[in-house]
């Protein structure tokens, strides 16, 4: 980044506030302090202080990079060019361990922590529905299925564990509670996933019964937090979104209307699995 943007930050924004697109209410906004937000309308007029990042999709960006477009009133154009220069290289640092395209909320709360800010966010739990509404096209994929979420929280989760004194992300640890994890007259669940996602991928919708994925889907989130391990659940990550640098794909039930229920309520007992297991760290 240029000599100018780091006199910004020196100067007066040594914190930010990171607003995503999840439910809640907008926090109140501190007079020049900067926030970021992300993807919305044109139509939407910039505030004063606001730094809007668009990724190239809704940005309507084509040809070579930049990655990102960073519109801002008060920024000047050196400044915007560096940032979105920042936010590409997180971006491709991120999607290497995710193995996908990251979000433009988590790329914003690592680029800003790269910065030295010390960051508040709200409005992003990083966990957009996988629900398909009934009358969605059979072949049209949702939006959120082309984020890897699960590896998303994962590094939030490594973030906040490092950068703690620096980041307040209340929709990641606000419900978080460690309870004891006793696996005695509980089931395992995972091995049962495991062996339904190997059939599933190597045939059709026809060639595993749907049944045994909803059945996994009711069963008590306490045998999910019981037999919970990180590499089970990093092993898990790629079972719920789609590579859009390709054209076929195996995960047929992303696309299935009928099983989108129980495939975001797994997300959830994953989702609060990890949770889970990081709040035992924390409180060992």
């Amino acid at each position: 980044m240029n000599i100018s943007a780091k006199q910004w930050i020196a100067q007066g924004a040594s914190g930010v506030i990171v607003i995503g697109n999840g439910p809640g209410e907008l926090p109140k906004l501190e007079r020049g302090r900067p926030f970021f937000r992300f993807n919305l309308s044109d139509s939407i007029p910039l505030s004063p202080m606001e730094v809007r990042v668009s990724n190239r999709r809704v940005a309507e960006l084509s040809g070579e990079p930049p990655v990102f477009q960073v519109q801002s009133q008060w920024m000047k154009d050196t400044e915007r060019e560096g940032l979105q220069h920042l936010f590409a290289k997180h971006a491709s640092k991120l999607g290497t361990e995710l193995r996908c395209l990251p979000s433009t909320g988590l790329t914003a709360v690592h680029t800003c922590i790269d910065l030295g800010l010390s960051v508040q966010v709200f409005r992003m739990p990083l966990r957009p529905a996988l629900f398909r509404a009934p009358e969605l096209a059979p072949r049209q994929p949702l939006a959120a299925a082309f984020h890897n979420w699960l590896g998303e929280q994962r590094l939030a989760w490594r973030l906040i564990a490092s950068r703690g004194n620096q980041l307040r992300w209340l929709d990641i640890v606000a419900k978080c509670c460690a309870i004891a994890g006793e696996t005695e007259g509980r089931l395992d669940p995972y091995p049962r996933f495991f062996e339904w996602i190997k059939n599933a991928t190597a045939g059709c919708p026809d060639s595993v019964d749907p049944a045994n994925l909803v059945e996994l889907a009711t069963s008590s989130k306490f045998d999910w937090d019981a037999y919970a391990k990180h590499e089970r659940l990093q092993l898990l990550e790629p079972f719920f979104y789609l590579d859009r640098t390709k054209q076929m794909t195996p995960k047929w039930w992303l696309y299935s209307n009928a099983l989108s229920i129980s495939i975001d309520t797994l997300l959830g007992r994953l989702t609060q699995a990890q949770r889970f297991l990081h709040a035992g760290q924390a409180a060992g």
